[in-house]
């Protein structure tokens, strides 16, 4: 298996020291990497979290590094052996004792390997340059929020799940709510930024809105499967939650997606996304924890529920006109159109709009917001065929069998949800 290097923070002298590979540097002007959050308050505690910052830097870095090599063609005769890449990363860090430790490293490369199932080692260094974490930090305003119950980190996506998540523990809670966006395109960051901005008029004094821009400079990305986003997401929300001293992260995504049981026998390893998988969210966790300066817990409080529970709970409260706005589909980073917000063929779609039609929510989720009609759009034979008839069986056969012969048939996957629990 080719072994992909890159050379990370590091000067021009320390670069010498280390094989050659691909660059990566946030630095100002000189840098390809651009890394900002915006939005958030003013209050940093004490003196400046020298951890925190190296872990958004280096979870920018691995995400950088996900996104820049391919994993191939979708056609395997290998089940997916083809997609398993190798990464080496030279990483400068800050507190470099921290990171050396074994069982620091250790931690990070379980997490990274079981979400993108790739093979990841590190060397850190010394970081001669370092950049301060007010420089990631262009946009602080000062906020004043309610006396509340505690800061919740809201992972917000835009879509319906963590839509209905936000709104979940808005109504359902008196907590103050910080939810964190990832601007990667134009369109999302719109919807985000208006469901947001709707919330925040709902619930004066309890929610913020803080986004983050991690984009590549003059280096086009070749793999949008983004398995390591979730990585990415943590450190932000770590971050934030360090900033805001909030106690929990949390991921808002239905039962049946995060566990997201094979479609198919090519459906295996990095095909499929554990972004929110119980075991993804324990490994998190586990490694929050070795850095985090207060007791901080991840989690998915969707996880017991289907969308189409989270969709009917959501239906029934005043901010269910916010469902239009929502947008689940998972091609909205490299489609092409320019009215429909949704393809109507990938895996999110067909569940949002099964979820929509039997949750009570039809109405706002309107079949003109499809380019593929769910009932009666044509589907070109292919992947798109496959997704639909794959996902219909999938239901009809979990409907119709016992929870013996259930377990029987996912033996493979679910001991991982077990040992999360």
């Amino acid at each position: 298996m080719h072994e992909h290097v890159f050379l990370c923070g590091l000067t021009a002298e320390q670069q010498a020291d280390f094989p050659s590979g691909t660059v990566l540097s946030h630095r100002a002007k000189t840098g390809n990497l651009k890394l900002e959050l915006e939005r958030l308050r003013t209050r940093l505690v004490g003196h400046e979290p020298t951890r925190l910052t190296d872990f958004i830097e280096i979870a920018s870095f691995v995400f950088a590094a996900d996104r820049l090599v391919s994993r191939g063609p979708l056609t395997d005769p290998g089940f997916g052996a083809l997609w398993r890449r190798k990464f080496r990363l030279i990483i400068a860090v800050r507190d470099l004792a921290f990171w050396n430790r074994a069982d620091v490293e250790e931690a990070l490369s379980e997490v990274l390997g079981f979400l993108s199932e790739d093979v990841w080692s590190f060397d850190f260094v010394k970081n001669l340059q370092p950049i301060p974490l007010q420089e990631f930090l262009p946009g602080i305003v000062p906020r004043e929020s309610v006396d509340t119950g505690g800061t919740s980190i809201v992972l917000f996506s835009g879509g319906l799940d963590s839509l209905a998540g936000a709104v979940h523990e808005l109504r359902n809670t008196n907590r103050y709510v910080v939810l964190v966006s990832h601007l990667n395109l134009p369109g999302i960051g719109r919807r985000q930024k208006h469901i947001a901005q709707e919330l925040i008029q709902r619930f004066p004094r309890r929610v913020c809105h803080v986004w983050i821009n991690n984009s590549l400079s003059g280096m086009k990305a070749r793999e949008e499967t983004q398995r390591t986003r979730s990585f990415f997401f943590t450190a932000m929300g770590a971050v934030a939650a360090h900033i805001e001293t909030a106690d929990r992260i949390q991921f808002f995504e239905n039962g049946v997606m995060s566990v997201n049981l094979p479609l198919a026998t090519q459906v295996v390893g990095a095909r499929s996304s554990r972004s929110t998988h119980p075991r993804s969210l324990q490994l998190l966790n586990d490694f929050v924890e070795l850095l985090a300066r207060h007791p901080l817990q991840i989690d998915n409080p969707f996880f017991v529920k289907t969308k189409i529970e989270i969709v009917r709970a959501l239906a029934a409260t005043p901010e269910a006109y916010l469902i239009t706005n929502s947008i689940s589909c998972t091609r909205s980073r490299t489609a092409n159109r320019t009215h429909q917000p949704h393809c109507g063929t990938c895996a999110q779609c067909l569940h949002r709009r099964i979820s929509t039609l039997a949750g009570g929510a039809a109405a706002l989720d309107e079949p003109q917001g499809y380019e593929t009609d769910f009932l009666t759009g044509p589907r070109d034979a292919g992947p798109d065929r496959v997704m639909a008839i794959e996902t219909i069986s999938l239901a009809l056969d979990c409907a119709g069998i016992s929870e013996r012969d259930f377990f029987a048939r996912f033996s493979g996957v679910l001991p991982w949800v077990w040992q999360a629990y």
